[in-house]
């Protein structure tokens, strides 16, 4: 629809499918903003890589040349405003989401920054998007020692908190400091290892259910290049920095996202019937937690092994979440049960379900049942193998499953329990595993997280 400063039927194209703001008429006047255009970058390099059309050629001065495109080159894009430079208000982003499910979208992309974590029923995000399909990276973002490439308006370089405090101390001892910029192409580890978890990546376990391990998956974030508004220089500082360009280099959690969002699209294309469940766990399962070289990815934060409370089930590899196998489907008995989990009251439990009239918690059980759907075409027999804590047995039943037919269901249990002679351990400690289901096509791997709780008895599945 038209707006200030925007004309619908010039700019809307078969890309660019439609344009909203809900930063107009706002009671906080630096939040008033009318316009759906993008003053500050941010929206058109995420946009841009999801769902950006194929370009022959991109870079910003010189780097990252090359072709380029969106993870879901072919999608539309339907922009929906909910953020101006002072932030992005609450009510804002509610209305932009209502009119995205209203409007028939298949998939939400947000990409924001997120504060202390409120109980699901307290946080309208939560409640706006319960059944959506949507992809988000809502944590805080922390900076370790992690590196990445800022639009400077002047010759300059970026280096790690470590680095800084080793030229704070020279700067500090010295009357005449003297420097100069040397490219060795060398890398904090010593060796090229990809992917890596950046330092500015959000952490596990979640502050609200840390029954949920998170985060579900990691994707690239750091130095990205993709489409950037001419209404704002690449380094978003207009008052210094007159320069303009089509394509920026960015980092964030916000450039990870749509990376995601892009997958899931591509997914939902082959697979329009699938709940978003489905398509999280395709994503999820399929997931690679080795690095090219065939290692464990490397957390950039602390340049040790990433646990799945950095990494998460792994590298999104969206050609291999087009064609998972198995996934794990999850509707309105399964949410009510979850939040049953968390001891929500029947009130609290209608923000999510109106028809809610009473709930109850199903306590803190050590054998799981889980079901899965086969999503493949042919008669697949599947084989169990897990990994475990060497002071944790665990017991799948049955071990293998057999499905014959597409869209066929089966259940298998999964026991967890401390072994009394295991090494000792004070209580809050973590450690990991994984359940995998096999066979020569398919691999549907789930990552497990343990955490201590009691020295004598109790652990957690995540």
């Amino acid at each position: 629809m038209d707006a200030e400063g925007f004309n619908a039927t010039l700019l809307c194209n078969n890309k660019l499918v439609g344009a909203k703001s809900f930063t107009g008429n706002l009671p906080v006047p630096e939040y008033d903003d009318p316009s759906p255009r993008d003053f500050m970058g941010h929206g058109s390099h995420v946009a841009s890589t999801a769902a950006g059309a194929e370009v022959p050629w991109a870079d910003m001065y010189g780097f990252s040349g090359g072709r380029a495109s969106g993870v879901a080159r072919n999608a539309r894009i339907a922009m929906y405003k909910a953020c101006v430079p002072r932030g992005c208000p609450g009510s804002a982003i509610i209305k932009a989401i209502d009119a995205a499910v209203s409007d028939g979208v298949d998939l939400i992309s947000i990409s924001i920054g997120g504060g202390p974590g409120k109980p699901f029923y307290d946080d309208p995000i939560a409640v706006a998007t319960c059944g959506a399909g949507m992809v988000s990276s809502m944590g805080m973002e922390r900076l370790h020692d992690a590196v990445n490439a800022p639009a400077f308006t002047l010759p300059g370089v970026m280096i790690s908190d470590t680095a800084a405090k080793k030229l704070d101390a020279y700067m500090s001892s010295s009357p005449y400091p003297v420097a100069s910029l040397a490219f060795a192409c060398e890398t904090v580890t010593g060796e090229n290892r990809a992917p890596m978890v950046a330092g500015f990546s959000s952490r596990g376990p979640s502050v609200v259910a840390p029954e949920i391990l998170k985060p579900d998956v990691v994707a690239p974030g750091v130095n990205i290049l993709a489409a950037w508004s001419g209404a704002v220089p690449p380094s978003g500082s207009k008052k210094i920095d007159q320069r303009r360009v089509e394509y920026n280099i960015v980092s964030g959690t916000s450039m990870a996202t749509p990376h995601v969002a892009g997958a899931a699209a591509l997914i939902k294309k082959v697979h329009g019937d699938w709940t978003p469940a489905m398509v999280r766990s395709a994503l999820m399962t399929s997931a690679g937690p080795l690095d090219k070289n065939g290692r464990g990815i490397v957390d950039g934060g602390t340049v040790t092994d990433a646990t799945p409370l950095a990494a998460g089930a792994g590298l999104v590899l969206p050609r291999l979440a087009m064609d998972p196998g198995l996934v794990y489907d999850a509707g309105t008995p399964e949410y009510v049960g979850f939040l049953c989990t968390l001891n929500y009251t029947a009130e609290q439990m209608r923000q999510f379900v109106p028809e809610m009239s009473s709930a109850g918690s199903n306590g803190g059980a050590c054998t799981l049942t889980r079901t899965v759907t086969k999503v493949s075409a042919q008669p697949e027999t599947y084989s169990v193998t897990f990994a475990a804590p060497e002071d944790v047995k665990v017991t799948v039943t049955p071990e293998t499953l057999e499905f014959k037919r597409e869209n066929e269901k089966r259940s298998y249990t999964v026991e967890f329990s401390l072994q009394s002679q295991g090494k000792v351990r004070p209580a809050g400690t973590w450690d990991f595993g994984h359940i995998s289901w096999e066979n020569r096509k398919h691999r549907v791997r789930s990552p497990v997280a343990f955490k201590l709780e009691d020295l004598n008895t109790d652990t957690i599945m995540q």
